[in-house]
């Protein structure tokens, strides 16, 4: 899934069809779009690890710990 995601936030940033010297806007409203989808989908990941009694701090942590025992 991150993979498939990469590559279509790629696409939308990278990929515009140029007329003249301006941007289509269908496109420009595509790449809005798509920031306002991955921003959306960050807030709610956040969110529902916060309400699960996990802190960002704390899972950070727990990620390099278990980092760290995993070398």
């Amino acid at each position: 899934g991150g993979a498939v995601t990469g590559i279509l936030l790629a696409w939308l940033f990278t990929f515009s069809h140029q007329t003249g010297h301006a941007q289509q806007p269908a496109y420009v409203a595509i790449r809005w779009a798509g920031v306002l989808i991955v921003a959306t989908m960050l807030c709610y990941l956040i969110q529902q690890i916060e309400l699960r009694g996990l802190p960002l701090a704390e899972l950070g942590a727990q990620i390099r710990q278990e980092l760290h025992d995993g070398r």
